[in-house]
């Protein structure tokens, strides 16, 4: 939440009002946690596995700290639980927004919680799409970045930068990419605002 405060101040003997602190709420531009409604929350799925992300309610969805029963997973319904195959990549994307009515100096966040246990050299990652599915970018990581693969369910909230007052629309999302060195329970999603505060 973001708050806005009214001082007096007085330079030079002359008075100078601020306005009167008050709350200001954030405005929500898209939320899903999965449970019911579209298909996989209204993202879309696109990349080689596209078919891999999925609603899950077994293995790790089944508990945590998240909005049980259901989250979306990247991977397959496995004798153990859940889990992912070598070599595979799938993205998801959220319905399109529009920033253009957002002041320059809102501050847009991405805010979810997540399940990462991922094999070696596997990579989660927060993603951004000006309106296409051709042009999609990282905006933060497993590799370095805010993600933390450590088997526990965990709450981020990822700034997302330099598109407030900008034209057209855009699509948020994650994608994830396992290479041949051994896989895990893989990667959940759930409980996802996008919000301007």
């Amino acid at each position: 939440l973001a708050y806005s405060l009214d001082l007096l101040l007085e330079v030079d003997d002359i008075p100078f009002v601020i306005p009167e602190a008050r709350r200001v709420d954030p405005v929500v531009l898209f939320e899903t946690d999965f449970e019911a409604g579209a298909q996989l929350g209204g993202f879309v799925a696109i990349g080689p596995n596209a078919d891999q992300w999925r609603e899950a309610v077994e293995g790790p969805a089944a508990s945590g700290a998240h909005s049980t029963p259901t989250a979306a997973h990247f991977g397959v319904e496995t004798e153990r639980g859940v889990g992912y195959e070598d070599l595979t990549s799938g993205t998801i994307l959220s319905p399109l927004f529009e920033v253009a009515g957002l002041e320059i100096q809102d501050a847009l966040t991405l805010t979810f919680n997540y399940y990462l246990e991922v094999g070696p050299g596997d990579v989660a990652e927060v993603v951004i799409s000006p309106n296409d599915f051709d042009d999609v970018t990282a905006i933060t990581s497993s590799d370095g970045g805010l993600l933390v693969a450590d088997g526990t369910w965990r709450s981020v909230t990822v700034p997302i930068e330099g598109i407030a007052g900008a034209s057209g629309f855009y699509r948020v999302g994650f994608r994830f990419t396992s290479d041949a060195a051994g896989t895990a329970d893989g990667f959940m999603v759930d409980d996802v605002v996008l919000a301007s505060v």
